[in-house]
């Protein structure tokens, strides 16, 4: 269903608040050809390769993670990795805080993200046995990591944030 002319201009998910696309972000991706002067197919693009892109960027807004963020685990955890659809996030943005052996926070301002649509997951990192678990908290995730004995250790892990 066509949506309103929101036309941003910008990725959406740089915009104040965030957001995931939607199709009004294209103008409904409601395009028609021109009857007295059809595009070129050789040269230009056509309504329906128009929408159909509108379409496809949408369904892939859905479901693109918002933050891949890897984390070395340790008494002074630290990110490692930091890739984001958020153009303004970087490490820099991120508190990372060890609230105990095996017990990680990571946070980020208000309004950095737009809302996730599933539950954040995170993996550990190859070379380390063992569980972890993550938890969302109020603008973060905390994520617990154990050994295979089942006591808490400082592991190196992964957080996708969708």
């Amino acid at each position: 269903m066509p949506g309103p002319n929101l036309s941003p201009g910008a990725s959406t998910f740089d915009l104040v608040p965030p957001r995931r696309p939607v199709v009004g972000d294209f103008n409904g991706a409601a395009k028609i050809d021109d009857a007295q002067y059809p595009p070129d197919a050789q040269t230009m693009p056509s309504a329906a390769e128009l929408n159909t892109s509108a379409k496809l960027h949408v369904a892939a807004g859905a479901v693109l993670p918002l933050l891949v963020l890897s984390i070395l685990g340790g008494a002074s955890p630290t990110v490692f990795g930091c890739i984001s659809a958020v153009a303004a996030v970087t490490p820099a943005t991120l508190t990372v805080i060890r609230n105990g052996a095996g017990d990680v926070s990571v946070t980020w301002p208000a309004n950095t993200f737009p809302p996730s649509s599933v539950y954040p997951t995170v993996s550990r990192n190859a070379g380390a046995a063992g569980d972890e678990d993550i938890v969302p908290i109020t603008n973060g995730v905390r994520v617990r990591t154990w050994n295979t004995s089942g006591v808490a250790t400082d592991a190196s892990f992964t957080v996708t944030l969708y």
